[in-house]
């Protein structure tokens, strides 16, 4: 028996919508309904966590009733959240991912029966599109100036000063814009990390006379050759769908993809 508590694990997503189930596993863990719905919020593959064991299996029993399979974990089996690292190159060798990882070119080979899962997203984020305009310490730098220049009309250019001061003040937020990348996910069974592939920003000479002219369509055939060597691994299912049928995979964030790439190594290494 776990002493730590146990976490509900669903083997699949879930078949209904968290608010029709809601009501029924508050009542089966003695939560709120509502923090019941917050669970699921923030992570929809092991909602529950540090439930005792009668509770964790009643939860399991009322997502079997849903349509959902699932099942109870001793918590020292579910994983923190894992380090994430952005990978720009790579080779795919007979034996092994081979990744860069840093900037001289060395290399580190991740044997492909050591991929716990893979995993494919359309990721949404924000991005900055410039650098935060520093308005007001440049302006206050003006003003400061102005006041030693021995000439007529000084006051006047720090007053001058002042008034850009506000106008840059009102400008001086940050620029951002909603982005949305394909990104490939690959986390192992020993390491605690998650390597990130982003279409746009991976070099594909590895492919040789394979590259084409888009990053989608490389970015496609890089997933295929991944899935068809790390035989191992959890494959996500927008994952094959995308490499069989060209098929977008579905917007989520950073935070859910996180989530995600937690929950299917967790079913690779339990063998659920």
């Amino acid at each position: 028996m776990s002493n730590g508590g146990f976490a509900v694990v669903l083997l699949e997503e879930l078949a209904k919508p968290p608010h029709e189930v809601a009501g029924e596993l508050a009542k089966a863990t003695g939560k709120l309904r509502y923090d019941v719905m917050a669970a699921f919020n923030r992570d929809p593959y092991v909602p529950l966590e540090n439930l005792p064991g009668r509770e964790a299996k009643a939860a399991v029993a009322v997502l079997a009733d849903a349509g959902t399979r699932a099942t109870a974990l001793a918590m020292e089996k579910v994983p923190p959240p894992a380090r994430i690292f952005n990978v720009h190159n790579a080779d795919v060798e007979p034996d092994a991912f081979s990744v860069q990882t840093d900037i001289a070119g060395h290399m580190r080979q991740m044997p492909w029966n050591e991929i716990a899962s893979v995993s494919v997203v359309t990721l949404s984020e924000r991005v900055s599109t410039g650098s935060r305009a520093k308005g007001p310490s440049i302006a206050g730098g003006i003003a400061r100036a102005a006041g030693t220049l021995a000439f007529p009309g000084a006051a006047g250019l720090m007053g001058g000063g002042r008034a850009r001061q506000r106008r840059m003040r009102r400008q001086s937020g940050p620029t951002t814009k909603e982005v949305e990348t394909a990104v490939l996910g690959l986390v192992p069974f020993s390491v605690p990390m998650e390597l990130r592939i982003r279409a746009n920003q991976f070099n594909y000479d590895y492919l040789g006379e394979r590259l084409a002219q888009t990053s989608g369509e490389n970015f496609r055939t890089l997933t295929g050759d991944v899935l068809a060597r790390a035989t191992s691994a959890r494959v996500s299912e927008a994952a094959r769908r995308f490499v069989e049928e060209g098929a977008a995979p579905a917007a989520m964030n950073g935070g859910r993809f996180g989530r995600l790439n937690r929950w299917l190594p967790l079913l690779a290494r339990e063998g659920l």
